[in-house]
This record gives structure tokens, sequence and C-alpha cells, in this order.
């Protein structure tokens, strides 16, 4: 870290096998200065044996980076090769950026600062140094935050992939929408892209995991656990909507997945109608027996219920809860947003098949909210848009 950057803000960027190195830094560069040094550490990853084309692109980012004469950055390119295949990836690439991120902060005595993570594929509003520089300030509390994002759908010239990705898009929402419908604490959208977290809280919860997929949904939702994760809708992040089969899931591999003629379905919302049947139980049973709770439940969570190990962690939860709060709270820290994700995908398995996006969405809000889209395509994105940002700013 350069010695004149005493009080900087830290960018930390995964990098591998990019055409375009400048896009990201490029709208970076663009953005209103939040009045300190402006510091990208570019953890470029190459694994064993990378192909000659992984190892060019590689090296042209490195070069970018070195050679490009940036107005308000300070990118600090690092290429770390021969990376064993077992462990290599996105994860590893974004801890290893985080990691010395963090370090160098809490060795200057600014734990209290934030790391904020992008990718080399997105651009980001110009608000968005000094928004979320002016988050964390404000919000000491707050370790994390999911960070507003939307695909430029509109700057998508192939039809296909446009489609594709509004109806992912409205897909990943609708999820978010239906776990706070249903009241769960821990809805939050986790976007490995559209983070960020305080350098001291990042730490403390044992940084970021080296999952070659998923990375993003498990590191934030730490956070979650403890009440430390928040939305920040002052600024925007605009990942690129492109098709990759990196990893065997998340946006890319939809994507791929869709403009190869599969059509995307998302959970039904009779699963979320039963969630909220169930945490609205959760939340009043202190004084309940186990049995009691589950007789009470839907028949989805009841069977679920049976090989998760709930009745054995919701007495343990309340043998330690000196009160009503504190017991909700612990049971929320068991039934978090990973073991949420399990009881859906359960109703799923077992109760309710998936409906295309559209016909859920429609369903979802029909029931939900008394409301009646009635939509479609890019129409229902901006709607499912506007909920979502009402929701948050009510």
């Amino acid at each position: 870290m350069p010695a004149s950057d005493k009080d900087p803000l830290i960018i930390a960027i995964p990098c591998y096998a990019e055409e375009d190195p400048g896009l990201i830094l490029s709208s970076l560069d663009e953005c209103e200065n939040p009045g300190m040094a402006v510091v990208v550490i570019l953890l470029i990853n190459s694994p064993e044996n990378p192909t000659s084309e992984v190892f060019s692109l590689n090296q042209k980012a490195r070069e970018y980076a070195l050679q490009h004469s940036f107005s308000n950055l300070v990118v600090v390119p690092l290429h770390i090769t021969h990376i064993p295949t077992r462990i290599a990836g996105v994860g590893l690439a974004r801890k290893l950026a985080m990691d010395l991120a963090a370090r160098w902060y809490s060795e200057s005595g600014l734990g209290d600062r934030p790391i904020l993570c992008c990718d080399m594929d997105c651009r980001v509003e110009k608000n968005y140094l000094v928004a979320l520089d002016a988050f964390f300030k404000h919000r000491p509390t707050v370790d994390a935050v999911s960070i507003y994002f939307e695909h430029p759908v509109h700057e998508q010239q192939d039809e296909l992939l446009r489609n594709a990705i509004i109806e992912y898009e409205i897909h990943l929402r609708y999820l978010i929408s239906g776990q706070r419908w249903a009241g769960h604490p821990h809805a939050f959208h986790t976007v490995g892209s559209s983070m960020a977290v305080r350098a001291a809280g990042y730490l403390e919860q044992g940084g970021m995991n080296r999952r070659k997929a998923g990375e993003d949904f498990y590191f934030l939702h730490k956070f979650s656990r403890v009440g430390k994760l928040a939305d920040c809708q002052d600024t925007t992040v605009f990942p690129a909507p492109r098709i990759s089969d990196r990893v065997p899931f998340g946006t890319g591999r939809a994507l791929l997945e869709i403009s190869e003629g599969r059509r995307w379905e998302t959970i039904a919302p009779n699963a979320f109608l039963d969630l909220k049947s169930v945490i609205d139980r959760l939340k009043n049973s202190f004084g309940l027996e186990p049995g009691q709770l589950i007789n009470q439940c839907p028949e989805s969570f009841q069977t679920y219920s049976e090989d998760s190990g709930f009745v054995n962690n919701f007495i343990r939860i309340r043998s330690n809860s000196a009160s009503p709060a504190t017991f909700l709270k612990n049971l929320f820290q068991w039934f978090d947003a990973f073991r949420v994700m399990k009881y859906t995908h359960h109703c799923r398995d077992h109760y309710y098949p998936n409906q295309s996006v559209e016909s859920a969405v429609n369903d979802f809000f029909q029931w939900a909210y008394g409301k009646k889209p009635a939509l479609s395509g890019e129409k229902l994105l901006e709607f499912m848009r506007r909920e979502e940002k009402s929701a948050l700013n009510p």
C-alpha cells in the first residue's frame, strides 16, 4: 500500500481471464471522490497449468493495470500463479484480496473502514464510493452491506440473452421478496459484486471462504446471523449479464442454461405461504413443547423437521435462552438463510413443484399483497425493482 495513502478506501476485485480489464476500473475512476485515496487491490489469479488464453488474458489485465493512467485510483495488481486446481476459484481470489485489505486496515488502526467488493464485469453508479463511505460512517453497528444492484438489461442487444437476464433477476428478487414477506430476518441478496464489509467485522467473522461458487452467500450470512448485515440502497452496482460455465450455479450458469433453451423455473409461492406460517408460529413458541409447535405447522415443515434436527436444536436453544427475545434471536441463528433455502427446496421436492418465474411471481403478489401485476418480461422486472425499493424504504 502506498505510504502516502494513510486513510484510503480499499476495493477488492478478483480477476480471471477478463477480456475487458478496463470496465470496472474505468467506472470506479469516474466516481465522485470521497475525499481520500481510493486503492484497488486487483487479485489476478491463475491456476496451475492454465490454458494459453487464460495466461494471455491474465497478463493483459496486469499490464493494463500497471500501464494505464488513472485519475482517482491507485491500482495494485497482484498476479498469483500456480494455484492448485482443487482450491483455485473466485472464493480464494476474493479472500486473498480481502485478507490483504483487512490486514492493512487493522495494522493501520483503521478497523472501522470498509472493504468494497466488485467484480471485473461490473459498472457502478457515480456516487458509489461516496455513498458507501458515508453509509459505514453513519451506521456504526453495521459490519456488512448488501448493495442494491440492477443488471443493465436495456444495453443487451441479443434478445435471447436479454430475456434470460430479465427472467433470472426477477427470480432473484422474488426469492428475497418471499422470505421478507414470510418474516425471516435474514432475507438479503448475496451478490459478490455488490457487497462491502467493515475490516474489523471481516476479521471477527473469520474472513472470506474459499468456495468456488456461492462464496458470497456463505460470507454475508455470517453477518445476518449476528444482526450486522444491512441493505444499502444509496447507490447501485450494474453487473454485466454474461454467460459463463466457470461455476456450477449462479448468474452466469443460469444465463447459459436459459440461452440453451431451458425454461427457468422458481420456487412455488405455496412454499413461502408455508414458510410464513412456520415463522409466525416460531415467534410465539417459547412456551411450547416441540411436538406442540410442530403439530401447529404445515405438513411440509412437519416432514422437514424429521431430518433437520429441529427438535433437538429447539430444546437446546430454549434451554440456553433467558427470555423469549433471546430465544427467538438464537432460533433464527439456527433456522438461518441456509436452512430456509433447504426448507423451500424440501417444499419443492415433496409438495409444491417449481413454477415458471412469471407465473410464480404474479401468483405470489396476488396472494401475499392482494396485488395482481399481470405483467411479464421487462415490465415485471421493473415492478419487482419498485416493490423491493418500497419495501425497504416504506
